[in-house]
């Protein structure tokens, strides 16, 4: 599925990260990497919109990848 990411910062501030090819939506509250360094924790997840396409807020500080 087609889903726009965006990360939510704690002040509601919307920074778009992308868009993302997934297999499934992750769960809430469970990291998701947006690159091989750093992840969010997923917030919430909408859609699909008249286009098939879903979104999926992330938010938190950035954690990196070990």
């Amino acid at each position: 599925m087609k889903v726009q990411v965006f990360h939510e910062s704690a002040n509601g501030a919307r920074t778009d990260l992308g868009l993302f090819e997934l297999p499934h939506m992750p769960p809430i509250a469970e990291p998701f990497p947006v690159n091989s360094q750093t992840f969010y924790l997923a917030k919430a997840y909408f859609g699909p919109d008249e286009d098939g396409m879903y979104q999926l807020i992330l938010e938190g500080e950035p954690g990196h990848m070990q």
